[in-house]
This record gives structure tokens, C-alpha cells and sequence, in this order.
């Protein structure tokens, strides 16, 4: 059951540090103060985002209605994505935000501007491995077959941007929905040391990572994380 629950306004302020692209470039991001002191919430001169929330787990409705106007309902805690939020006694998780980022990237610096798309969900996918064809002794893409997998999707689009003229997207694949994969949802970019020790160093929650900025793609699956021991990992771009 999906419900739109009106606008949520969140204004980020601080130092961000957003560079590079894929390939031999990097994506860095440095945010210099804890996330609850810059985040806020019910602002109204600034950004706002459109959140989305799907029901998490019912519970009994008010036995008494009331005819009264009641006032919006606010994500007070954005920080935690983890948690659904109560809406008339039902709880809802929220699979869907969009927000606006200004940066700077040194005090008193040009502001640059940027638009963020989340969401997440369930979903199924196909992982690939590479193998050692003993004959050949060459390496092949095997497809592992089919598997669900709990999805992270964002996408940073420059409005103003610095060194960034097209929106840069990412997929990350989990094994299941934890408090710690929940940061994927919430942080404008990637956490690429996360990524890197989960899926480089072998086992970890992370199935596969997808990044697209233009016409290049970065692909990298790992085995490991769905059960097979066998294969190793396999990465295209």
C-alpha cells in the first residue's frame, strides 16, 4: 500500500566534497559535521523533497475518527531510514525520497547545486562470476543464476555542478535490508570504502554494485555473497 505523505523539507548544510566520475577517477565526499546537526527538517525557504512511504506493518486503526484537520505528517528523524514512521497509528516505511543538495566546497566558496533521487526495494537479479576453464586455462563470465536481493538506487543530477556535467546513477545490491545498508538510502553518494571492503574482500552483504555516468558503466558482482565459493569476482568498465 503506497501513500504519498505530503512534502518534507530537508536542507543540508556543510562541507561536501563531490569529484570524478568512474574509471580511473573517484567520488569522494567528506561531510565535516554529524548528520544530525545538519540535517533539518520543516523548513520552508528552502529545498523541498517529495517522500513516498510504503506500509511497513499494520496495526489497529483509532476507534474514534475525527473530523478535524489534522497536520501533515513529517519524517522528524530523517537521519534514521531505518525505522518506519507512524502514520494514524500504521506504520510506513518510506522507499522514496528526492531532495536538493547545496555545496560548497570552501567557506565562503561558490555554492553548487544538485538534485538526489533515492529509493529501495525488493528485487531479483542475475549474478555473474568468472571461472577458470581448465583446458584453456582462460577466465569466463558464468551466469550464477537468479536471485533476490534487496536494491539500492540513487541518482545525483547537477543542476550547478563542479566538474560534473551528467547525472551519475548507482545500484547496490544487498542480501537483505540491514540499519548499516540503510546509509545507501540516505547519503547523497556512495560509501566507497564500505563497498570496497565488502565486496574486494571477499563474502560481506554486498551482491554487486551498478554505477552509470554518461555513456560508462561499472559493473561488479560478487559471488561470494550469494553462496558460491567457486567463482570469482566479475567486473565489467
Amino acid at each position: 500500500m503506497m501513500r504519498k505523505i505530503g512534502y518534507l523539507a530537508l536542507v543540508l548544510v556543510g562541507l561536501v566534497i563531490i569529484s570524478g566520475c568512474i574509471g580511473g577517477e573517484k567520488i569522494t565526499e567528506s561531510i565535516k559535521e554529524k548528520a544530525s546537526s545538519v540535517i533539518e527538517s520543516q523548513t520552508e525557504s528552502q529545498s523541498k523533497s517529495v517522500t513516498e512511504t510504503k506500509e511497513y506493518t499494520p496495526t489497529e486503526s483509532p476507534s474514534e475518527t475525527s473530523t478535524e484537520a489534522q497536520p501533515p505528517a513529517l519524517w522528524e528523524t530523517p537521519w534514521d531510514a531505518y525505522h518506519p514512521v507512524t502514520i494514524n497509528g500504521e506504520h510506513y516505511l518510506i522507499v522514496y525520497i528526492k531532495y536538493y543538495l547545496r555545496v560548497r566546497t570552501e567557506e565562503g566558496g561558490e555554492i553548487y547545486e544538485y538534485e538526489v533521487e533515492k529509493k529501495r526495494g525488493k528485487v531479483k537479479i542475475h549474478v555473474y562470476g568468472k571461472q577458470i576453464n581448465m583446458e584453456t586455462g582462460e577466465q569466463q563470465k558464468v551466469d550464477l543464476g537468479e536471485f533476490e536481493a534487496y536494491e539500492y538506487f540513487g541518482m545525483i543530477a547537477p543542476i550547478k555542478g563542479e566538474g560534473m556535467e551528467n547525472p551519475l546513477e548507482f545500484k547496490v545490491w544487498v542480501k537483505e535490508r540491514t540499519k548499516d545498508s540503510d546509509t545507501f538510502f540516505l547519503l547523497p553518494s556512495l560509501d566507497f570504502m564500505t563497498l570496497y571492503g565488502a565486496v574486494y574482500m571477499g563474502g560481506g552483504d554486498v551482491i554487486g554494485i551498478s554505477i552509470t555516468y554518461g555513456d560508462q558503466k561499472f559493473l561488479f558482482y560478487n559471488p561470494a555473497a550469494v553462496g558460491d565459493m567457486s567463482s570469482m569476482p566479475y567486473q565489467e568498465g
